[in-house]
């Protein structure tokens, strides 16, 4: 059968998780739910950049102008204090930083420069980052459909704005025994936890959409149902036969 389009992203687009570490074998995600025929190369813990050189090497292996339905993952992955090779410097200039969300949307841009020069098109959807229509303005290749798994799961739950990032990577870096002697400046801790203070409300909501940091599989069945018709159009709309 051949595949309708090619599937990236992190945890967020590789499984549900209704345990911390997705220790249960009945997990899904969007893409098993939308029932699509789809070339995977979602991975758990795979940053953004790691993703586009998996798609780089999926293209070359389709018969078909594959569109490309990509989940975001939080821009800060990219300097994941746990990867060895990341330069010191980056995570030193993230925890002094005069406003996070202004150096996280910069290595954003960074990064949708580089996937719009696939000339493929690329369906973007907010999951463990947001996204909006004005950050891809200026890209021929992405569209938008959907900003914003995170807010999403708020509105069927705790009802309250979220601003949809990935806090988790910036707590690994803010802790990390590497960094014990540089203190977080307040614009870069003070938002960090009053994000993981909304994933514990979505955790403990009495019906759950969410476990720690990831949705759960409740939380991705219904995501999954609301984006079916828009992903289906993005496919249909932008595929064609190669000659």
């Amino acid at each position: 059968m051949t595949c309708k389009y090619i599937y990236a992203g992190p945890s967020w687009a590789a499984r549900s998780f209704d345990t911390l570490n997705g220790s249960e074998s009945n997990f899904t995600n969007l893409a098993m739910q939308w029932g699509i025929p789809y070339y995977d190369i979602s991975l758990c813990g795979r940053s953004n950049i790691v993703s586009l050189h998996h798609i780089r090497k999926a293209l070359q292996e389709q018969t078909i102008s594959t569109p490309v339905i990509f989940i975001l993952a939080e821009p800060l992955m990219d300097i994941d204090i746990i990867k060895v090779l990341v330069p010191i410097d980056a995570c030193i200039e993230l925890l002094q930083c005069a406003d996070i969300h202004v150096f996280r949307n910069n290595l954003l841009h960074n990064f949708l420069i580089k996937l719009n020069q696939l000339d493929i098109p690329v369906g973007l959807i907010g999951g463990h980052t947001d996204v909006t229509d004005e950050q891809v303005a200026t890209f021929k290749n992405l569209t938008v459909i959907d900003s914003s798994w995170q807010q999403f799961l708020s509105d069927r739950s705790i009802q309250q704005p979220i601003l949809g990032w990935g806090a988790e990577v910036a707590h690994r870096i803010i802790t990390h025994k590497r960094l014990s002697n540089i203190r977080a400046s307040s614009n870069t801790l003070q938002p960090t936890l009053d994000q993981l203070a909304l994933w514990d409300q979505l955790e403990s909501y009495p019906t759950p959409l969410f476990t720690a940091y990831h949705p759960n599989c409740k939380g991705t069945v219904q995501y999954a149902a609301y984006l079916k018709s828009k992903v289906q159009y993005f496919i249909n709309t932008n595929t064609k036969e190669l000659k």
